[in-house]
């Protein structure tokens, strides 16, 4: 088991591209102004007088809905789209398969300017007349994510599309890499191939569903501590309870390709900082300041000494050359691994004798479930 969002609400566009010369669609010309948010992927075969002609879907989460580079949720382990594949509208090649892929939107624009789904189409990136960076439209995806062969007689059907932790052929991390475009964004549905032998003018139209995303995260997340006060001259061990301590290998990589090199998915450090931010003690796992019994437990055996106030706990993990981090408190998981945003919680380090057991709650807005 291992922590999980789902979204079921998405923003979507359909882009497509048409030239009489090749498929390569490469310039500005090659792609149609039209806005349109019907997912459906549509291909022809060109030549003798007849355009090449191929759509791809772009879709996102909603923003309300948290889809978003979130503090604690903003590296991905694994990601499923879970897509309804219709029956062809027409299909005159005939295929005797079909067979798609997903992936990461790439974009060079910066950070805060992103694509508009309300406007975007195959030239357009976002309102008025601004154009995509570069053609053709260009998206990361992975030799593990595309579907089964899917024969005409199996339509309609559901299958999982996926951005994995692993690509054996690429030899590269994905779903991690791909965290920063895919949630900024947003994934790309496109044809991967076909079965059959489509001659000039000849092609196919399948709608598709996008029915929801399961979205995998490496954040570290903490439910729970043993404890909610320590004395000021430290001493008493803590135990964190949570999800993502350390994933194991076979979960991190369900529907990629197994990681020659294996991983490295522990928490490493644990900081105390102050509610400002402040790092005022660090917990090395290498240094045995802590053991991480589970993948849902971790003990501290011994607290330090630190001055009284308020105190909150870091887990920091790094897997490749990813930096991972999650603030106790800010996600909780539920029994299937499931999260939901919470508050963030805090140690309050006292002189007093007797300290209150009941956990310190400061005001502080949850993050977007």
């Amino acid at each position: 088991m291992t922590p999980y969002r789902l979204f079921y609400y998405f923003l979507k566009a359909r882009c497509d591209a048409s030239k009489l010369a090749n498929n390569i669609y490469d310039t500005a010309a090659d792609w149609t102004t039209t806005h349109s948010e019907v997912p459906y992927i549509h291909f022809q075969q060109g030549g003798g007088g007849y355009n090449y002609e191929d759509s791809i879907i772009l879709f996102r989460g909603q923003r309300a809905d948290g889809w978003d580079a979130l503090s604690g949720a903003d590296i991905w382990m694994k990601v499923f789209i879970w897509t309804e594949f219709m029956p062809a509208e027409y299909d005159t090649i005939p295929c005797t398969y079909y067979k798609f892929v997903t992936g990461a939107l790439d974009d060079p624009h910066a950070v805060n300017d992103e694509p508009d789904y309300s406007y975007l189409s195959g030239r357009w990136y976002k309102s008025p007349e601004v154009e995509w960076e570069a053609f053709p439209i260009h998206y990361h995806w992975s030799y593990a994510g595309y579907t089964r062969n899917i024969p005409p007689s199996d339509l309609p059907c559901t299958e999982r599309l996926v951005i994995p932790a692993w690509d054996a052929i690429k030899n590269s991390f994905e779903a991690m890499a791909l965290s920063d475009e895919g949630l900024k964004n947003g994934l790309v549905i496109a044809q991967y191939g076909y079965g059959g032998g489509a001659s000039s003018g000849e092609g196919y139209i399948l709608d598709i569903n996008i029915q929801y995303v399961q979205a995998h995260f490496m954040n570290p997340m903490t439910n729970s501590f043993s404890r909610y006060t320590m004395p000021a001259a430290g001493g008493p061990s803590l135990i964190l309870t949570g999800l993502g301590f350390n994933n194991d290998e076979d979960e991190i990589e369900e529907g990629g390709h197994i990681n020659p090199l294996g991983w490295d998915d522990r928490v490493d450090e644990i900081y105390i900082q102050t509610p400002a931010g402040t790092t005022v003690y660090t917990f090395h796992r290498i240094h045995g300041d802590f053991t991480i019994d589970s993948n849902s437990q971790i003990t501290i055996p011994s607290w330090p000494t630190l001055p009284a106030g308020t105190y909150m706990l870091q887990l920091y993990k790094h897997e490749g050359s990813f930096d991972i981090y999650g603030y106790s408190g800010d996600w909780r998981t539920d029994s299937t691994g499931r999260m939901t945003a919470g508050s963030r919680l805090y140690i309050w380090v006292t002189d007093e004798i007797h300290p209150p057991t009941r956990p310190v709650i400061l005001t502080r807005p949850p993050l977007s479930a």
